[in-house]
């Protein structure tokens, strides 16, 4: 459920989840390396394919 807009409920929602968001994506990035693929980058945020704008 992603919450969009520039209302006071939509922004503390973002900055409670900014930080899972992070953790998550890491984590993503950990598996890779423990399975032997190659990191070459991390995409925290999917600017422009449906996400931030």
């Amino acid at each position: 459920m992603a919450v969009t807009g520039e209302s006071f409920g939509c922004l503390f929602v973002n900055y409670l989840t900014f930080p899972g968001v992070i953790l998550h994506e890491l984590s993503h990035a950990l598996m890779a390396m423990v399975t032997g693929a190659k990191v070459t980058h991390i995409r925290f945020f999917a600017v422009g394919y449906g996400g931030i704008f």
